[in-house]
C-alpha cells in the first residue's frame, strides 16, 4: 500500500469531512482508502489532461499498480465518470449554499455569479470537454453523467432566476425573459468565451452580468 504524505493525509481528511465520510471507518478499510486515493488522482489528471487519461496514468499518479486500480474500478470510463461526478456534486453543493445566502440583492447576486464563474473557470479540462460533448460521442458512463450534469444545470438556472427575481423586488412568477437571460449569462460556455476567448477578467465579467441582470429585473418589475 502506498505511503501517504502529510499533504495527502490532510487533503484526504478535508475531502472526507466535506463528503460526510466517517474518517475512522475509512482508515480501518484499506480498500476504501485506496479508492479515495485513485479518485483524487483521476480528478487531478482529468483536470489537467482531459477525458482521454488512461488507467496507466491514473495508477502511476495514485502510486498503485494498474491491476490494483482495476480491482477497485470495473473500467476506465467508470472510474473517470465517478471522479467527475464528485466535481458535479461539489458544484451543486456550492450553488445551494450561495443561493440560500440571505445577503442583500446586489451582494447576493455578485457573490453568486462570482462563485459560478470561478467554478466554471477552474473545473478543469475534462469538465469542459464533457460539457461541450454530445452524449452520443461519449462512453455510456460519461454520457449518463453529462445528462445528470445538464439536468442539474437547467434546474439550478431556474432556481437562480426565481431567486434573483424575488430578491430584486419582482412580484409574482419570474418572467421567461429573466430565466432566459440567466441561462445565457451563467452558462459555462459564456464563462469560457468571455474569460478565455476575450481575455476579460472574472471580476469584469461578473460586473457585466450583474449589471445586465439587475437592469433587466428592474425593467421587467416596473412593467408589471
Amino acid at each position: 500500500m502506498p505511503i501517504l504524505t502529510p499533504y495527502d493525509a490532510l487533503q484526504g481528511t478535508v475531502e472526507c469531512y466535506l463528503a460526510g465520510v466517517d474518517l475512522d471507518a475509512l482508515l480501518d478499510d484499506p480498500k476504501s482508502l485506496s479508492r479515495l486515493r485513485v479518485l483524487r488522482a483521476a480528478r487531478r489528471l482529468a483536470a489537467d489532461k482531459g477525458l482521454s487519461i488512461s488507467m496507466e496514468e491514473i495508477a502511476v499518479a495514485a502510486e498503485l499498480s494498474r491491476r490494483s486500480v482495476f480491482r477497485l474500478f470495473d473500467s476506465r470510463d467508470s472510474l473517470v465518470a465517478q471522479a467527475l461526478a464528485q466535481i458535479v456534486d461539489d458544484y451543486d453543493e456550492t450553488l445551494v449554499a450561495a443561493i440560500e445566502s440571505s445577503e442583500p440583492f446586489d451582494v447576493w447576486l455578485t457573490n453568486l455569479i462570482t462563485r459560478l464563474y470561478e467554478l466554471h473557470h477552474t473545473s478543469g479540462k475534462a469538465m469542459w470537454q464533457l460539457t461541450a460533448s454530445d452524449d452520443d460521442d461519449l462512453p455510456a458512463e460519461l454520457a449518463a453523467l453529462n445528462r445528470r450534469r445538464r439536468d442539474n444545470r437547467h434546474a439550478f438556472t431556474q432556481v437562480i432566476a426565481d431567486a434573483a427575481w424575488h430578491k430584486g423586488g419582482g412580484q409574482g412568477s419570474c418572467p421567461p425573459i429573466v430565466s432566459d437571460a440567466c441561462a445565457a449569462t451563467i452558462s459555462t460556455f459564456t464563462t469560457r468565451s468571455v474569460v478565455d476567448d476575450y481575455g476579460i477578467g472574472i471580476d469584469r465579467a461578473v460586473a457585466c452580468t450583474v449589471t445586465l441582470l439587475t437592469h433587466l429585473i428592474h425593467h421587467e418589475g416596473a412593467a408589471r
